[in-house]
């Protein structure tokens, strides 16, 4: 099966967000250490709500899916 070159552009659905979620102008970068925060928070959140018999809520879930597809890609960006 061949790969799809610009799979990441299909990835994106919201670019900007996190930017916007971080309060991070265009040209910075959002600070590995705060998203790394935001991702255990959201993680540990998720943990005690399934204990429970819940579910994040969908914003929350979006976020959570966004850090990780943005550490995904700065791996990626890091390999080169």
């Amino acid at each position: 099966m061949a790969e799809k070159k610009d799979w990441i552009e299909g990835a994106v659905k919201r670019p900007g967000a996190l930017r916007k979620h971080f309060g991070v102008k265009g040209d910075e970068t959002i600070p590995k250490g705060e998203m790394r925060s935001e991702t255990a928070e959201l993680k540990a959140e998720q943990k005690k709500l399934e204990k429970e018999g819940k579910k994040l809520s969908p914003g929350k879930r979006r976020l959570l899916k966004q850090l990780n597809l943005a550490r995904v890609l700065s791996d990626l960006r890091s390999d080169k």
